[in-house]
C-alpha cells in the first residue's frame, strides 16, 4: 500500500511532512521506525508508577513525534494529555480522571496509527 493510503487510514497529514521531509522514501523510513520507539511504552509506564513529570515528559514528546510525522490524531489527544499534565511538571497537582480518560484516547489513536503503519509494506 501507499503512503497516502497509510495516512489516510489515520487521518494524517501526509503533505505537510512532505513539505519537511520532501522525499516519499525518507518519510517511509522515519514512518517506519515509529512503532520501535519508546515513548509511548515510557508514558504507559510513568502512569503505572504514578511518576506524573515523567508522564508529562513522555506526553510532550509523543506530542512532537506524532505533530513532525503528521499523525494528526495522535497528535491531537496527546496535545491535550500534556496539557493536563503539564501542573505535574511544574510540581502541581493533575486531574487523574483526565488523564485517564486522556490516556484511553491516546491509546486508541496510537493503536490507529501502528495499524497504518503496517498497511505501507502490505
Amino acid at each position: 500500500m501507499s503512503l497516502e493510503s497509510c495516512f489516510a487510514v489515520m487521518g494524517g497529514d501526509l503533505e505537510s511532512v512532505r513539505g519537511r521531509l520532501r522525499a516519499d522514501d525518507r518519510i517511509r523510513r522515519i514512518v517506519g521506525m515509529f512503532p520501535h520507539d519508546e515513548t509511548f511504552a515510557n508514558l504507559e509506564r510513568a502512569w503505572e508508577t504514578q511518576s506524573m513529570p515523567e508522564a508529562f515528559r513522555a506526553a510532550h514528546t509523543l506530542k512532537g513525534v506524532s505533530r513532525d510525522l503528521g499523525f494528526t490524531p495522535l497528535f491531537e489527544v496527546s496535545n491535550a494529555l500534556a496539557d493536563v499534565l503539564r501542573p505535574a511538571n511544574e510540581g502541581g497537582e493533575v486531574d487523574a480522571a483526565a488523564v485517564e480518560q486522556l490516556l484511553d484516547d491516546v491509546r486508541r489513536a496510537y493503536q490507529l496509527t501502528l495499524d497504518a503503519i503496517e498497511i505501507i509494506d502490505e
